[in-house]
């Protein structure tokens, strides 16, 4: 009786032969033997909320302050932010990480029932101005509320491009608080 050999594939690693006899039973296949690779590095990732957590310069939103002191129903309120593009560095599983963020889209909330202003600008203070609101009605405090939204990626130090951050990281500012008056405007002729 000539005995036959069998060659067993096990994810990926060839195994040694198996001695089966023609008439035995089929077994189980032999246990592979792992193929001796070298330690490969761990790939480095970093989350949306780990990205998150180094946003620390996230801006303020800011409005175009009147000498008065107030603003002025069915008159713009200028807004911005000062959010801007910028880098920051972390260490992480030994190795020196750079996070780029960039401001990629603003949505400001006037609290007044009004819909968001989206935009994806920062906006500029007056006269450059590019965001603004009318309120329609006097107001003793308002504010406006401003949701940005970063997108993130991260580069390895001594490696080359940048690799993304998956998601949008959202970050909630708002403005000081203002208030709102009316002031009705009257021609009167020049004697008095």
């Amino acid at each position: 009786m000539n005995p036959s050999y069998r060659m067993v594939l096990l994810d990926g690693v060839l195994s040694c032969p198996a001695l089966t006899p023609p008439d035995a039973e089929p077994t189980g296949p032999p246990e592979a033997i792992p193929a001796s690779a070298p330690d490969a590095p761990e790939p480095i990732v970093i989350s949306r909320s780990e990205a998150a957590e180094l946003l620390v310069e996230v801006g303020s939103a800011e409005f175009n302050d009147s000498s008065v002191g107030y603003q002025l129903v069915n008159m713009p309120v200028i807004v911005w932010s000062t959010a801007r593009e910028h880098v920051a560095e972390t260490e992480l599983l030994g190795h020196e990480v750079f996070v780029r963020f960039v401001p990629v889209e603003f949505s400001w909330d006037p609290q007044d029932g009004s819909a968001p202003i989206v935009t994806n600008v920062p906006g500029a203070p007056w006269p450059d101005h590019t965001v603004s609101h009318e309120y329609a009605h006097t107001s003793s405090e308002q504010s406006m509320t401003l949701t940005t939204s970063w997108s993130a990626e991260f580069m390895v130090a001594g490696e080359q491009g940048w690799a993304p951050v998956d998601g949008l990281i959202e970050i909630e500012t708002e403005t000081d608080p203002f208030e709102i008056r009316e002031r009705l405007v009257r021609l009167v002729p020049e004697d008095g």
